[in-house]
């Protein structure tokens, strides 16, 4: 299995996810071409961290803003606020990424 990306790990320090000395359990999730999405076992339970990928996972070269991660993220957001349940809650965010 693939190592997720270094900066998994370091988000969800940074978000306070993780319990001191904790080292997740990662799983890569299949099925995606536009972006790098892990389940990430975590003490308090499972979470599901996604990364955004500049370059798709096709033959061919297609590219696509990494930003577009801020938009979905805001999106789930407000669709939550207006349905409670009807999206999965964004635990944390790297708006570099």
């Amino acid at each position: 299995m693939t190592d997720p990306p270094v900066e998994f790990l370091s988000l969800l320090g940074d978000a306070g996810l993780l319990e001191d000395g904790e080292s997740p359990v990662f799983e890569a999730m299949e099925g995606g071409v536009a972006s790098d999405i892990w389940r990430a076992d975590l003490k308090r339970g499972p979470v599901c961290v996604k990364k955004a990928l500049a370059k798709l996972k096709v033959a061919e070269d297609w590219r696509a803003p990494i930003e577009r991660n801020a938009y979905e993220a805001e999106w789930l957001e407000i669709a939550g606020s207006i349905i409670p349940g009807a999206a999965p809650e964004i635990l944390a965010r790297d708006a570099a990424q």
